[in-house]
């Protein structure tokens, strides 16, 4: 007897998410080997160095870099551009660079998502008070006036200044936000294949960490259902995304975000520059189209060199887009906890 359609239909969807599964995994081994591993400090006196203790000593606020001396570390961070890891002295990763991992196919089919959503539905400016953008109108004229050049989040957090209640979605996510919600679950679904290349890489690169991540999406859908909508595939191991449209990003450490997770970014478009900088480390990588950074978010300070948008070869305007996935401590810690707030 025949299976019936709907039965064959599942079992050919699952057998393609295997085939899907098998290749990413095989190609997130393969790029981990011979990795070059780099302690964050050496030498006498430095011995012992490890993530909890060195996240301990940091200061609790953080103070904008003069424009000189972002340009000086821009400029004396060493170049790397094959693959690195960076460990603690117990083998945490802290950092890794993973050049060309996104294949073509992906970067086109996200890039080409990125631009609808932005162009229907223009970003929003950053607030005054985000240290981290800065200047960013000065790229306006650059890349196609105010209205392309900005960022949206995407994710479940605290309220600013809220923690005592319950989580929500952010304004750009939410339905009763100024974003047309339809186009972002449209845009969340887009991006679910960029999200499982990711999940399996960070599955190879700290599977401890991916394992507290994908408990912790997997939790607040549950305790927030409003949460499925922004969750982009079962593999998603991140509460939330920014998207950035065009935007300058200068010195700082994400202070609200997991010191036990992994933060992953990923950037698309057509532009000269725009190296990520890690100067705690001393490196910097080119950071194109299909290359792939992760990063301990909180712990690394971390910024973006001066980068202009290149016209592809059909006349299109250029530009850049970045996506960063990420936890906030906050929400990992109550995606954990027992306590409830009201709604």
């Amino acid at each position: 007897m025949a299976e019936p359609r709907g039965r064959t239909r599942e079992t050919e969807k699952k057998k393609k998410e295997q085939q899907g599964i098998k290749y990413w995994d095989k190609r997130a081994q393969q790029i981990l080997q011979h990795p070059k591993v780099q302690k964050p400090r050496t030498g006498e006196g430095h011995e012992g160095y490890r993530l909890t203790t060195a996240a301990s000593t940091l200061p609790r606020s953080q103070q904008p870099w003069p424009p000189a001396l972002e340009e000086r570390e821009g400029k004396e961070a060493r170049l790397i551009s094959e693959r690195y890891v960076a460990c603690d002295d117990d083998g945490v990763v802290l950092a890794a660079y993973y050049p060309g991992y996104l294949v073509d196919t992906v970067v086109r089919q996200v890039t080409k998502a990125l631009k609808v959503f932005t162009e229907a539905y223009p970003p929003p400016s950053p607030s005054e008070r985000d240290l981290r953008h800065t200047d960013w109108e000065s790229l306006c004229k650059l890349c196609g006036g105010k209205e392309s050049v900005g960022l949206y989040h995407l994710c479940t957090w605290f309220e600013q200044g809220h923690s005592d209640r319950y989580p929500v979605l952010s304004a750009d996510a939410g339905p009763r936000g100024a974003r047309n919600f339809a186009a972002v679950l449209r845009l969340i679904g887009q991006l679910q294949v960029l999200t499982f290349c990711l999940s399996l890489l960070y599955r190879v690169l700290s599977r401890k960490s991916w394992a507290k991540s994908i408990d912790v999406v997997s939790n607040v859908c549950k305790r927030n259902p409003a949460s499925k909508n922004i969750r982009s595939g079962k593999w998603d191991a991140w509460t939330g995304r920014v998207i950035l449209a065009n935007m300058p990003t200068h010195a700082h450490r994400d202070l609200q975000d997991s010191l036990a997770t992994l933060t992953a970014i990923a950037c698309f478009g057509s532009f000269a520059g725009g190296h990520l900088v890690l100067p705690n480390l001393q490196v910097k990588f080119p950071f194109q189209p299909g290359d792939v950074i992760f990063i301990n978010s909180r712990l690394l300070q971390h910024f973006v060199t001066e980068w202009k948008p290149v016209d592809l070869p059909d006349g299109t305007r250029g530009g850049r887009y970045s996506i960063v996935h990420f936890v906030h401590a906050k929400i990992a810690e109550w995606a954990e906890g027992d306590v409830r707030p009201e709604l």
